[in-house]
């Protein structure tokens, strides 16, 4: 599998979003620092939700035609848990002997951004002009946006279980 063909493409997963684009983590609108290695692995896991990937698949594609040594793949999965604040390793599974499985629910949002900035409005302040913002900025603001209102709507079926 060529993982380059996954750039390009918006992954939302728990609390984060992937731009494939600017290759860009976020946790709650807020950017994250993500080795290259580390990236490449979680594009990996995002293209291949709840599944096994083998130790050898996962070199083969993030570092293909290389011999290393056992202790580099480890590295990187630690790294990309430490980015993920994944402490109690249940994003990323280890499948002792075999591989590892990424266990958060993904969405992938596509493609995003490819015609450039839309005349999208951002709050202002005084009497200067609405500033315009990208399409892929509002499409994550959207996704946002609608994360917070389906958590709100969980929230309140729980609640109205409870009072019942």
């Amino acid at each position: 599998m060529n993982h380059s063909s996954l750039r390009g493409q918006c992954w939302r997963f728990d609390a984060f979003t992937l731009d494939g684009t600017s290759m860009e983590l976020r946790r709650d609108r807020q950017p994250l620092d993500c080795e290259p290695s580390s990236m490449s692995l979680l594009l990996l896991f995002l293209h291949h939700p709840q599944a096994l990937i083998t130790k050898d698949e996962i070199e083969a594609v993030i570092w293909p035609g290389r011999i290393l040594s056992e202790s580099v793949l480890t590295k990187c999965v630690s790294r990309l848990r430490k980015t993920l604040g994944d402490d109690a390793q249940t994003l990323i599974l280890t499948m002792h002997r075999r591989g590892y499985r990424f266990m958060a629910t993904v969405e992938n949002l596509g493609v995003i951004g490819q015609n450039g900035p839309l005349p999208a409005l951002r709050p202002v302040s005084g009497n200067s002009p609405p500033a315009r913002i990208t399409r892929q900025e509002l499409e994550l603001q959207l996704a946002d946006a609608l994360s917070a209102i389906q958590a709100l709507h969980s929230s309140l079926r729980l609640s109205s279980e409870f009072v019942s």
